[in-house]
């Protein structure tokens, strides 16, 4: 019987001396591969960092961008001690603001109106919806009145669809239609007005701060422009804001005049009540001077 372990072994030495060395090559770096994964073991791939994403705006008028601003638990000035008013007749109330970047910058979920309103109201409920949007003018805010909200975080349904109690309307002021017509403004704010009564909701026409007399729009956040620009600019959101107040007789629209509450000398605003950022929107102290005033107009239905 053939012994055949022998005779593979023979083969094996019959093998030539080159495919033998390449045999034994081939072996050790396999057991060299081996040693080092075992000393070396192979990192998990990093998580590749996300590009942030840039965010584009469509803008149909002057730019006036936004600061964003932190949390009312952060102000230096806090909310000053009210007394509680009676309770309203209902345990909840929804409250929806509409409005442009001077909305915008009031939180997202109007944290400074929110903690201006559990003041007073110690025992009633809020649900707050902030449907503010930068550098939009009183035409671009009709156009969209209708539609859902899906801007920084927040994701609302249409502000029709929300079950408002109160909605508060911007002025939309300090964004001149371009060219500045004063008339199609106070038209088209009347028409949004008539928008929001439509709901069903209590509206409220919000007049917001004044704007300052020195360094308007002056800032690392600012727009920085020339003073002819500024001055021209300026004399509009004072042509806007006092035709605001005067619709809101006509339209027998209860009116939140932080407008009038903020000037210091008859015209100009209180440069408290301006962030040094960018010169145009509210500081913290003007967050929570003009949540007070909303929060002391506002007759709960």
């Amino acid at each position: 019987m053939r012994n055949w372990g022998s005779v593979n072994s023979a083969k094996f030495r019959k093998r030539k001396p080159a495919a033998r060395f390449v045999l034994v090559i081939l072996i050790f770096f396999s057991l060299g591969a081996f040693l080092l994964l075992m000393v070396f073991p192979k990192k998990p791939a990093a998580t590749p960092v996300p590009k942030p994403e840039i965010l584009t705006e469509t803008r149909t008028t002057v730019v006036l961008s936004p600061t964003p601003m932190p949390s009312p638990s952060a102000s230096p000035s806090p909310t000053p001690k009210v007394d509680p008013k009676p309770s309203p007749n209902k345990s909840s109330y929804v409250v929806a603001a509409f409005g442009d970047s001077m909305v915008d910058t009031m939180g997202e979920n109007l944290d400074y109106l929110d903690k201006a309103l559990m003041a007073r109201y110690p025992t009633t409920k809020f649900k707050f919806y902030n449907y503010g949007i930068g550098s939009q003018n009183v035409i671009d805010a009709i156009k969209r009145f209708n539609d859902p909200l899906i801007y920084k975080d927040r994701d609302y349904l249409p502000i029709t669809q929300i079950e408002a109690d109160v909605i508060i309307v911007s002025s939309f002021a300090y964004n001149p239609l371009e060219p500045y017509d004063r008339t199609l403004y106070l038209e088209s704010l009347r028409g949004l007005i008539n928008k929001s009564k439509s709901t069903g909701a209590k509206v409220y026409l919000l007049a917001e701060i004044a704007p300052i007399k020195t360094g308007f729009g002056k800032g690392v956040g600012g727009v920085n422009w020339d003073e002819e620009k500024v001055a021209t600019h300026v004399a509009h959101i004072f042509s806007n804001l006092d035709g605001a107040v005067g619709l809101a007789a006509r339209t027998k629209t209860p009116l939140i005049n932080a407008y009038k509450k903020s000037q210091t000398d008859g015209k100009y605003g209180d440069q408290r009540y301006v962030g040094t950022h960018d010169g145009i929107h509210p500081s913290i102290e003007g967050e929570v001077f003009m949540a007070d005033v909303i929060a002391d107009s506002i007759d709960l239905p």
